[in-house]
């Protein structure tokens, strides 16, 4: 009798909880989903193709040992929806045009280096701000720096993020927990009807390892029609300027190697990787270590991940993405 008592009681418990929290999920949409919907709308960054725009972003990326790297991005938009992205820093380039269904692409490597990831990230924030896709998990207030912050814990492809936004519905920052990344935008400026942050700071646990400011957003965004022709050597696929994100069908949990326990070894696992469009993993390359044993059975197991892939329309596309592995003993 006691265990029943005891089981019933649970049981009841579980049974209250459920309705609150199905009731707070959905005052969190309520809530959120304005937030999200202004900032999109009110964005130049969104990225749609009524919004043609010429941007110049100079930034500084902070290494070790004080080492800092300079490097430039730049992001053209016509107005018939051509588009042109181009990043360099230290002796990476990456050039992406396109053009209608079609992106065409010339890299100085096979794959995306970790920074190159991060400075996809600072825009790609504003392009899924207003994703359908997402869950909103909570919407709660906070305060930084003596200004009131309006923020929605949500979740992206099952993977967790937070995202704040300050009393004129700017995006202040934004947290992609899975890499430990903040994302922290300021000193916005008109352009046109549209709105957009001129300096932007990236933070890896804590630390800068990014800042970046705009320093051309000139109000005549005409541009030239031959920057928007292929480049020589270009590597030809489906693809458009927005495309939903993939999203994990199914997922191998890489096996702890007991001998990385029994040496308590620990570590975050980085990869690039593309998602291709019949949803599987492909050309996964390491972009951060945690060692052989752990490196390995990540590479392992992200190698047998299926995903529903990226899609233009209702077209399956390859995509570029980035995949962590987080081994910890700590529970």
């Amino acid at each position: 009798m006691p265990t029943l008592s005891r089981i019933s009681y649970v049981c009841l418990f579980v049974g209250l909880l459920l309705p609150s929290s199905i009731y707070a999920k959905e005052k969190a949409e309520e809530q959120g989903r304005p937030l999200l919907k202004a900032a999109a709308d009110h964005s130049l960054l969104h990225a749609e193709s009524t919004s043609p725009f010429k941007l110049g972003l100079s930034f500084t990326m902070h290494g070790s040992k004080s080492r800092q790297i300079q490097g430039t991005y730049t992001w053209l938009v016509s107005d018939t929806g051509s588009w042109r992205k181009e990043l360099s820093f230290s002796d990476y380039t990456d050039l992406e045009v396109g053009r209608g269904s079609t992106v065409w692409i010339k890299r100085s490597r096979t794959f995306q280096p970790l920074q190159a990831i991060w400075l996809e990230g600072v825009f790609s924030n504003y392009q899924y701000l207003n994703s359908s896709d997402d869950t909103i998990d909570k919407y709660f207030t906070t305060s930084e720096h003596h200004t009131e912050l309006r923020c929605l814990d949500l979740f992206r492809d099952k993977k967790p993020h937070t995202l704040c936004f300050d009393s004129q519905g700017n995006l202040a920052r934004a947290d992609v927990k899975e890499l430990d990344i903040r994302y922290e935008y300021s000193d916005y400026r008109p352009a046109g009807q549209k709105s957009v942050p001129y300096k932007v700071v990236l933070k890896r646990k804590g630390e800068v390892v990014l800042d970046g400011t705009i320093e051309s957003l000139p109000a005549d965004a005409k541009t030239d029609q031959p920057l928007f022709e292929p480049p020589a050597g270009a590597l030809k696929r489906d693809g458009c300027l927005r495309p939903t994100l993939p999203r994990i069908a199914r997922k191998v949990v890489p096996e702890y190697p007991m001998g990385a326990r029994n040496t308590q070894q620990q570590g975050t696992v980085t990869m690039y990787a593309l998602i291709a469009s019949d949803g599987t993993v492909r050309n996964l390359s390491l972009i951060q270590t945690a060692g052989e044993t752990l490196d390995n059975a990540s590479l392992n197991a992200v190698r047998n991940w299926q995903y529903e892939p990226a899609k233009c329309g209702i077209v399956p596309i390859d995509f570029d993405t980035v995949i962590s592995v987080n081994f910890s003993l700590h529970y």
